[in-house]
């Protein structure tokens, strides 16, 4: 699940990189989970992996995990996040939810 999860973040990155050739400095953000868990150190791994001193910053920011994430990438706190897709209550159907579509119930 952790390597799926990094393909996706770093496949998010790669577009923005590309799509930003002749600008400014750009920041990326990525929502974890909590500094003591599993992806905050593999979001920090991804972000030095990625970034491009001078053309883009990307940064793995601590959040109190997947369903603030979700939250976080709807309210544009966040660019790319680690999402799980079954929640405490039990199985759920995954969904993909983006800055590029609105939020729904099924997402926050």
């Amino acid at each position: 699940m952790i390597k799926r999860w990094m393909l996706g973040a770093t496949a998010a990155v790669a577009l923005v990189v590309a799509g930003g050739a002749a600008q400014a400095q750009q920041f990326f953000r990525i929502g974890t989970g909590g500094t003591a868990g599993t992806y905050y150190p593999v979001g920090g791994m991804i972000a030095n992996a990625v970034s491009q001193p001078g053309k883009l910053v990307v940064t793995a920011q601590a959040s109190n995990g997947s369903l603030a994430n979700v939250t976080g990438i709807a309210g544009g706190a966040v660019e790319s996040v680690s999402a799980r897709p079954t929640w405490p209550a039990g199985p759920t159907p995954a969904k993909a939810c983006s800055r590029a579509s609105p939020p729904s119930a099924a997402c926050a």
